[in-house]
């Protein structure tokens, strides 16, 4: 089963620990929470106090303004718990699902019942009673691990989110996790201009990384990007609101929006007077730049490197490879139609997983289709696959050492782009392994433009 360790071993979180001692305390007191530690609000569907790595008074304050209305924190649906657990876990449970800053303490806020339903009045009650009671609490984060239909940047939850954000509250809010047949699923209140909208990837612990199907994308006819930033969000392990002690899996940029808003706990452990500006820059600027060139609206800024993120906040590098290695090109095939593009790269090490990840940028995307077709070192095809969707991700641990070539083509009436970028996962998890890893990729001539070796 897939645990946590994973994901704060292969992103950096088990070494920032290690070398900062970061974990989101501030009060100096293990043993305790208050107000004094970085505080982060929960809107969801409530939370199990009572679970093993959220006890012990973690939740400073419950408010439920669903139908019971009361101060009892409990959670009938548990997509709240999970959230939770994700940002601020112990681990007393199990050490291998910590949580990104797990001595961090909580404000939970319920605004879905048991089915995940609720008005969106009741967002933002919460998100008033967090501006108003900001310094009681010492708020310094919401998590908005929802979503709602509407497309409109400039409606009531948008504006509410946008004054948090001026009143001093970062907001981290998800992305969404509908696979769409166009641009544009990124939902109210992820297009808010002053949030920090998180998309979905895989980290390289499951098989190198890439952005997830289901990741909200943004859409090109508003004036701002979305999302911003991309992190975590495939088969994460956190904590079960049905017991006490147990963790379940869960995917989606809801998984992804906790762990950015943990890490940015970290950050002000280290710098509590960052500003929401300062953080927005320095998250954004130690992204690994993943499709076109340059913000996008699939990656945002890219992939978070936390590690980069804290040895910026504290002015301190560390001698440190996170999990992402990415050998992408940034590399945009101008598909005409019945236009074959083929692309090389060679392999020696046929331990490490390969992710490719197809994006099709353009407008018109849904005017053709892509195939794509790779081929082994002995020429042998070992996928052959279509893209109708927006987004193709293809993983796969190569069996075979040798030259590996992709022939990308289209037909359609129009024709148009596709963006492709490849990760290998090789990172510190696999240490144990004595061989070299060493990848190189070739443009169409096979002429080497990138080498990558790790001892």
């Amino acid at each position: 089963m897939p645990c946590m360790e994973v994901t704060n071993e292969t992103t950096g979180i088990n070494a920032i620990r290690k070398e900062w001692g970061l974990t989101g305390d501030r009060d100096g007191n293990t043993n305790q929470y208050s107000t004094e530690d970085i505080v982060i609000a929960v809107i969801d569907s409530g939370i199990n106090a009572n679970h093993q790595d959220l006890d012990e008074g973690k939740v400073l304050f419950f408010k439920d303004w669903t139908k019971r209305n009361g101060t009892e924190a409990y959670d009938d649906n548990g997509h709240g718990t999970h959230v939770s657990g994700i940002i601020s876990g112990t681990g007393e449970a199990n050490k291998n699902n910590q949580g990104i800053a797990p001595g961090s303490a909580l404000v939970v806020h319920k605004v879905y019942d048991s089915k995940g339903n609720g008005p969106m009045s009741n967002v933002i009650k919460a998100i008033q009673w967090c501006i108003d009671n900001k310094d009681v609490y010492n708020i310094k984060v919401i998590n908005l691990s929802i979503g709602t239909p509407s497309q409109n940047p400039n409606d009531p939850l948008c504006k509410i989110v946008n004054k948090a954000v001026r009143k001093g509250i970062i907001c981290c809010v998800a992305a969404g996790s509908k696979e769409s047949f166009f641009n544009a699923s990124v939902m109210s209140p992820g297009l808010a201009k002053n949030a920090i909208t998180v998309g979905s990837v895989a980290d390289s612990g499951k098989g190198g990384v890439y952005l997830a199907t289901f990741s909200g994308k943004g859409s090109p006819y508003i004036s701002h990007i979305k999302p911003d930033v991309c992190a975590p969000g495939v088969n994460i392990n956190s904590t079960d609101y049905a017991t006490n002690d147990g963790y379940i899996v869960q995917s989606g940029s809801s998984m992804s929006t906790p762990y950015v808003s943990g890490v940015i706990a970290l950050m002000l452990e280290a710098n509590p007077e960052l500003t929401d500006k300062e953080i927005k820059k320095i998250l954004y600027e130690n992204c690994e730049d993943f499709g076109p060139t340059g913000k996008d609206t699939n990656y945002g800024h890219g992939v978070l490197n936390p590690v980069k993120v804290i040895e910026m906040v504290t002015n301190k590098d560390i001698d440190y490879e996170t999990g992402v290695h990415h050998f992408g090109f940034n590399y945009i095939f101008n598909l005409k139609k019945k236009e074959v593009k083929n692309h090389y790269f060679y392999i020696d090490d046929i331990s490490k997983p390969i992710a490719i990840n197809l994006l099709k940028p353009s407008k018109n995307a849904y005017s053709y289709f892509t195939y794509i077709k790779i081929y082994d070192g002995d020429n042998k095809l070992i996928e052959n696959k279509q893209i109708v969707l927006m987004h193709k991700v293809i993983s796969f641990i190569p069996e075979k050492v040798g030259l590996y070539k992709i022939t990308l083509s289209a037909a359609g009436y129009m024709g148009g782009d596709v963006s492709m970028d490849i990760s290998t996962s090789a990172n510190k998890v696999y240490q144990q392994d004595p061989r070299k890893v060493s990848v190189e990729f070739y443009n169409q001539d096979t002429a080497i433009i990138k080498k990558y070796t790790i001892p």
